[in-house]
């Protein structure tokens, strides 16, 4: 089965989740660097792929694609807040009953 055509083979039609990031400032080198945050990695690579033999480039040639996954602290942090929760209220709890249990005089 054939994929979906109509691509001017831009970027910008291989993947509706793809958004091309410029290299920071100072990552020289001998070749450009692109980054991209992508929705999909079996859909990426499979555009690509088809975008790069649409093109003529053998197999052999094709661009090697290199993944890097960063990690947000705000969002390792808000994974960490329902667990944190909880153990607040156990504490909170706990101390509540343990003064209750030893206030009489």
């Amino acid at each position: 089965g054939g994929g979906g055509g109509g691509g001017d083979g831009s970027m910008s039609g291989m993947d509706a989740g793809a958004s091309a990031i410029p290299p920071p400032q100072g990552a020289g080198g001998a070749s450009p660097s692109y980054w991209f945050s992508i929705g999909s990695v079996d859909s990426f690579e499979r555009k690509m792929q088809e975008l790069q033999t649409s093109y003529g480039i053998e197999v052999k040639d094709h661009l090697p694609i290199l993944y890097s996954n960063e990690v947000s602290i705000m969002a390792e942090l808000a994974k960490l807040a329902p667990t944190l929760l909880i153990l607040g209220l156990i504490y909170w709890s706990m101390s509540r009953a343990m003064g209750s249990m030893g206030g009489g005089g």
